[in-house]
This record gives structure tokens, sequence and C-alpha cells, in this order.
């Protein structure tokens, strides 16, 4: 009995040695290394003294791993907007076809996009070439501005407008006002009373051409006193007016240099001996020019303002209005009486 005791603990000890070292054995080899599910202890005892029972003793258990799995192919995406060929596992394959929707007008090859090529819509007016960059497209030529109304067409009044100042616009002569009025009696019933946005008919005759500024005199005033002047062109003559509505001929001086902050007498006679005497040759825009003895009435009788080029602006008598006359005109030149600078 003994001795078949110490011959169970001998083939143990052998097997133990054998799973240590390596050596073969009935269990398979695996990937990893075996785990002994719990340790067995080793006697130190001698074979004479120990008494074993099979029972005593049972056989070690070895928990091996789980082999590893063979790998699974991933399956294509649901959706694919690239048109990437999708095959076994997930890394994408070279695309070798052109994906359905390509709204860029790019050349597909492999997985890296060629030069684009012009999409069939081209909205934002991009030059498309090889290089992706765009190129920025040129800014349009503004178109010219409409012309100035012309002759024998219609204009349409401004604010501030008189048939005088419509007149020296289109025709290139104030003293025309009278044929715009005639063309356009069925809707003005007063020549001085136009309205913004009235669309006038025009006659025919010289191109219409604005008249050019007057070189202000040497006071400053001058200039401005003519710009402020000629915005009444067209008013009928009032007698004693001295109003937008009505001017009698020293009442419009009056009321336009009083508008620029330069005080002046009423009446002619006193306007002329206000002021410094200028003598003609060296009349400038602004200045008041004075005529004697006209009508019936004898001494200074009549003022108007030097606006240049030989001429005057006036509100010359009863069933006129303000106007351009020449001091050329040999009425004027028999009655001129000299002239004065204001400011």
């Amino acid at each position: 009995m003994q001795a078949a005791a110490t011959n169970s603990y001998q083939g143990m000890l052998q097997r133990l040695s054998q799973l240590a070292s390596g050596a073969p054995s009935a269990i398979p080899a695996a990937p990893q290394a075996p785990v002994v599910a719990y340790p067995v202890p080793v006697p130190t005892m001698g074979a004479d003294q120990l008494v074993l029972t099979p029972a005593a003793y049972p056989q070690p258990q070895v928990v091996l791993p789980p082999p590893p799995q063979a790998p699974v192919a991933a399956p294509a995406p649901s959706s694919n907007p690239l048109g990437v060929d999708w095959v076994g596992a997930s890394t994408p394959a070279t695309q070798t076809t052109a994906p359905a929707n390509t709204s860029l007008g790019v050349t597909w090859s492999g997985t890296t996009p060629s030069a684009a090529v012009p999409p069939s819509g081209n909205p934002l007016g991009v030059d498309w070439a090889t290089s992706p960059a765009p190129v920025a497209p040129a800014p349009a030529t503004p178109a010219p501005a409409a012309p100035a109304a012309q002759p024998g067409g219609q204009y349409t009044v401004q604010s501030g407008d008189t048939l005088s100042k419509i007149a020296q616009q289109t025709l290139g002569d104030a003293d025309r006002w009278r044929e715009i009025y005639d063309l356009n009696r069925d809707q003005l019933s007063d020549p001085s009373v136009i309205r913004p946005g009235q669309q006038l008919r025009l006659p025919g005759g010289a191109n219409a051409a604005p008249a050019a500024p007057s070189a202000p005199s040497s006071s400053g005033i001058g200039g401005k006193a003519v710009a402020e002047a000629r915005k009444y062109l067209g008013v009928p003559y009032v007698w004693g007016g001295s109003t937008p509505k009505g001017f009698d001929c020293s009442g419009l001086m009056q009321y336009v240099f009083r508008s620029l902050g330069v005080s002046i007498p009423r009446v002619a006679a006193d306007q002329f001996r206000a002021g410094r005497e200028v003598s003609r040759h060296d009349l400038q825009p602004g200045d008041a020019v004075f005529f004697s003895n006209t009508g019936s009435r004898s001494g200074i009788t009549h003022v108007g303002m030097y606006i240049g080029d030989g001429k005057f602006l006036h509100a010359p008598k009863t069933g006129d209005v303000v106007k351009i006359s020449n001091l050329d005109e040999s009425y004027y030149q028999s009655h001129y009486a000299g002239a004065r600078r204001y400011g």
C-alpha cells in the first residue's frame, strides 16, 4: 500500500515537471500560457514518511483562453454620397466610377479629384480653369447718365423751376420762355405758376445748353446774387411787388440781396445812391445797372442785375415777367445811367 502511494506521488511529480518544462503532454497547445486553477502543494518530507491517497490530490485543471475569431468583412455603408467602392474591410477601395451627383463638375479619378470642368450652370460668373481658384468677374461699366430734355421733347418741372429757367436750360435762351408757355396753355393758366412734376412740351430750335455760370464779383456776393436772381425768371411783373408772387424792378433787387444778408434801399433812385460806383467796362456779375427817364418818368427809373456777357436780369414792366435782356440793345444803351456794387 505504501509502495503504491509512493509510485502515485512520483508519477504526479513527473507530470507536473513535464508541464513546467514544456514537454509534450496530452493537453493541446494554445496561443496563451495555461492558467492553473489552483496550486498543488509539494510536500517537503521524505517519501517513506508520506502517506497519500489519490483522492487527496485531484488532477489539476487547466483553463484555456478562447481561440481568436476570424476577421469579418465590413459591410458597405447604406449611404454613399461620394460613390466610394467599399469592399471587405472598413478601408475604402480606390474609386473606379464617377459619383452620380457632382454639382461642382469635378472629374473623379481614384479618390483624388482632377482638374475641374465648367459646370452646366454658372450663376456667379466664375472663370473655371485647371486651377481651383475662381477668377473674379470684371466690374460692369456704369450706364451713361440720361441726357437732359431735348428741344421738341418734354421736360419734368423740378422744385424751384420757372419758365425762364427751363428755357435757359433746355433751349439755351431764357427769353424763349413764352414759347414754352404757348405750347402748354392747356395746363398753364398763369406763366408764373408751375408745379414740380408737371410734364411740359418743349419747342424745337437750338440745342439745349445750360448757360455757363457767371464769375463772381470781387466781393464774393455777386455770383451768389446772380444765382439767386435766376430762380425768379418768369415771375410776373407787379408794380410795388417784392415777393416771388410778383416783383417790380427794385423790389426784385432788394429781395435778392436781402436773402444774402445785404441790406439795400427799396426804390431804384435810393439804390442808385447806395453802394460803390462802377464804370461800365468794369462791370462784374451781381452789379446793379441803372437806367433813367424810362417810360414817362424822369430821373433814375429802372434797375436790373448784370449777369455777365453784356446781359442783365430785370423785371421790366407791367404785363411782362422777370427776364434777361442785352445792354447793347439800342433802348437800354440810350437810357443807361450807371452801375453800383453792393456787399
